[in-house]
């Protein structure tokens, strides 16, 4: 008979070591697959159209300074947490319930600002109708024929010099989908041509300085988690070999 002994010795510091670069690998997989689902989930509109509420937001231009490239990931140095969202810009105001891409994850007041599509971008920001009128008063012309067709302006004004501007189309389609409005601009004389042609513009133009508004939530990071929890807790499946 032959006696034999054995001793088995497990290096755990070694094995730690293997794990928690394993671990830092799969860390940086996974959250890196969760920006690339987050991006795909904001489509592009080349028109300043509204998502619907609940749904991802849209993006109204392309290339390396879109809303979805700005989706990004850092992870920590040991390899355990990672952060994935868009970039904050310090430099750009925020709404009244904090930065952008927050009020569209979960909703929130937007903060007031100047009406970007207004009839006159140079105009202070007016915030009524009397207002308006003192605004168009002051000028040698205004806009006193005003409609959704270039022939009904041109037979109201009685003359062929008709021009046109983009304006929001909320009540149509409820997105904010740009229309042509056509207009025929007169001499200001009066008052009353005045609150016309403010009338005219508030119509289809609302005021200068757009009013603070409460905007539905418009998800896109919180889904691409629930939706894609198994796919991402699988990058920690057999990590060690």
């Amino acid at each position: 008979m032959i006696g034999t002994a054995c001793k088995t010795e497990i290096n755990t510091s070694a094995l730690q070591t293997m794990v928690a670069k394993a671990s830092r690998k799969a860390m940086f997989r996974a959250a890196g697959f969760a920006m690339t689902v987050a991006r795909r989930k904001i489509r592009y509109r080349s028109y300043k159209m509204a998502s619907a509420p609940g749904s991802a937001p849209f993006k109204h231009k392309n290339g390396p300074n879109s809303f979805s490239h700005s989706i990004r990931f850092a992870v920590d140095p040991a390899g355990t947490t990672a952060v994935i969202g868009p970039q904050r810009e310090p430099a750009k105001p925020a709404n009244a319930s904090g930065p952008v891409p927050h009020t569209l994850e979960f909703g929130g007041m937007t903060r007031a600002d100047r009406n970007k599509v207004w009839f006159n971008q140079s105009a202070p920001e007016l915030r009524t109708e009397s207002e308006v009128a003192g605004y168009f008063r002051s000028k040698k012309f205004a806009p006193l024929y005003m409609g959704l067709s270039s022939g009904s302006v041109a037979r109201a004004s009685g003359s062929k010099k008709v021009r046109s501007k983009k304006a929001p189309d909320f009540k149509r389609t409820g997105s904010g989908q740009y229309r042509l409005i056509y207009y025929v601009s007169a001499e200001m004389r009066s008052d009353r041509q005045a609150r016309r042609a403010a009338k005219n513009v508030i119509k289809y133009f609302g005021y200068p300085g757009a009013a603070a508004t409460v905007i539905a939530p418009r998800p896109f990071m919180g889904p691409t988690l629930s939706e894609h929890e198994g796919k991402i807790l699988s990058f920690w499946q057999n990590i060690v070999t």
